[in-house]
């Protein structure tokens, strides 16, 4: 079953059975000073609700999705 990350976040983890899902959004966006960032929503939010909105990745979550802005020599915004 599909189970929407705003259920999971309410119940959490208990709420998972067997071969359940969860479904979020994420988005990353390349900052002004040499910097990125990458945040993570619901997924029917607009890429641009998630970035405006959503929770912050760490830099390790990040750069594990998005590895390509690490290795272009971006710094992930703190």
């Amino acid at each position: 079953m599909i189970i929407p990350y705003s259920a999971y976040a309410r119940q959490g983890p208990e709420l998972l059975g067997l071969g359940d899902s969860v479904i979020i959004k994420v988005c990353a966006v390349k900052g002004f000073d040499n910097d990125w960032a990458a945040y993570k929503g619901f997924s029917y939010w607009t890429d641009e609700e998630v970035l405006a909105s959503g929770d912050k990745l760490s830099e390790e979550a990040a750069v594990a999705l998005f590895p390509g802005f690490a290795q272009a020599g971006l710094m992930y915004r703190p």
